[in-house]
């Protein structure tokens, strides 16, 4: 764990971490106030951070201490469909999103790499773990809007005024 390494180190050999994104899609009008959205996208995210443990033995005493490497990537990739409808009194949308993201590590400290510094190891030279299902995941994302809109002058008149009009009512739903 990370409590028992007493010093944590910075690096100045970090670089900055990277995404590229990529997505194609189409929108869809299709009267009445409704449009189907449908969008599919890769994202790949190199240069994460992830903490590392270096153990040196000089003069026959151990020394430990731990620093940041850039080793860690994740891949997203996925689908969103989606259908709404922005006119009338009802409004709302229905959007599912398939997504899958993997990678070597969710956080910088769920697979610490050690090293021992009297080798000739370094942070490149060791395997990379088999990806995992990152922390983040969400496969399976549907959400729900509905909305209920009043018109101007709608419901009934009380003291010179529609206290009712105009007013949206929403709910959300989600299941993941």
């Amino acid at each position: 764990s990370r409590d028992n390494v007493p010093v944590t180190l910075g690096n100045p050999l970090m670089k900055p971490q990277d995404t590229k994104s990529y997505e194609v899609g189409l929108a869809q009008g299709l009267g009445e106030g409704f449009t189907l959205d449908f969008s599919g996208y890769y994202k790949d995210v190199s240069n994460l951070i992830q903490r590392a443990i270096y153990v040196n033995n000089r003069g026959g005493e151990w020394t430990t201490y731990a620093t940041y490497v850039n080793r860690d990537y994740a891949d997203i990739r996925g689908f969103r469909a989606s259908i709404n409808k922005r006119k009338g009194w009802i409004t709302g949308s229905i959007k599912y999103n398939y997504s899958v993201s993997t990678g070597s590590s969710s956080t910088p400290f769920n697979a610490s790499p050690t090293f021992r510094e009297d080798t000739t190891f370094s942070p490149k030279d060791l395997p990379y773990p088999k990806d995992v299902l990152m922390d983040f995941d969400r496969t399976h994302n549907l959400v729900a809007n509905l909305g209920l809109n009043t018109r101007k002058e709608w419901g009934p008149m009380l003291f010179g005024g529609y206290p009712l009009e105009q007013v949206t009512i929403a709910v959300t739903s989600f299941v993941r």
